[in-house]
């Protein structure tokens, strides 16, 4: 509230005659950046192409407005009546194809997850960078020494054996449990119950044979 009073050029406690706190403004900001961003009035008519363009969409709104993918809640969902439409619009693609309601929703709930989960990631870059003064690529070219050092086999718990997995190292007084012998193919698991089953009814005669019980 401080930094939106400081920007407006007006005392922070002015800012309470409009609402009540950051999170009921928060929440005026979201219904105004949803509703710049409206649908088309056409929807595609292949269900994948649907999904794809709420997703661009809300890349897009995500992009331009760098709060907004902070400010949302997946836990505790604000109540945005315009953003409702981009869950209808892709409830109703899914849904409208054959898929139940529940796993539609769970379905937007991913697309929605994504795109918001990959817009905070991008925020939270755009703010490392203004204050280290370095991009991504500096930044591991800063940190490859710390990051070799990690991840050289002095320092890690097990070495990778191209051949057989994972080679672990034993710790002192705890002994490695033997390795389980290879397992066979199906074919050749077949082949030896198929035999095994042969063996029993040379032994004991065909079933239509032995006597009943």
């Amino acid at each position: 509230m401080r930094r939106v009073a400081a920007d407006l050029g007006v005392a922070t406690m002015s800012l309470y005659r409009h609402v009540d706190d950051k999170d009921a403004l928060f929440a005026q900001m979201m219904e105004a950046a949803f509703a710049g961003q409206p649908l088309p009035a056409q929807a595609p008519a292949d269900w994948r192409e649907r999904v794809g363009v709420a997703g661009r969409l809300l890349w897009e709104l995500f992009r331009r407005h760098p709060w907004l993918a902070p400010a949302m809640s997946m836990t505790r969902p604000q109540p945005v009546a315009s953003a409702l439409p981009f869950t209808e619009w892709i409830l109703t693609a899914l849904h409208g194809n054959g898929m139940d309601l529940p796993t539609a929703f769970t379905a937007h709930l991913a697309v929605f997850n994504y795109v918001r989960g990959t817009a905070v990631n991008v925020e939270m870059e755009s703010k490392a960078e203004a204050a280290s003064g370095m991009d991504n690529e500096e930044w591991m070219d800063t940190h490859a020494p710390e990051l070799k050092e990690v991840l050289s086999p002095a320092a890690s718990p097990a070495r990778p054996d191209r051949r057989r997995g994972l080679r672990l190292r034993p710790r002192p007084g705890v002994p490695l449990r033997p390795r389980p012998p290879p397992r066979r193919n199906r074919h050749a698991a077949a082949h030896h119950r198929l035999s095994g089953a042969q063996q029993r009814t040379h032994r004991t005669g065909p079933l239509s044979a032995r006597p009943k019980r």
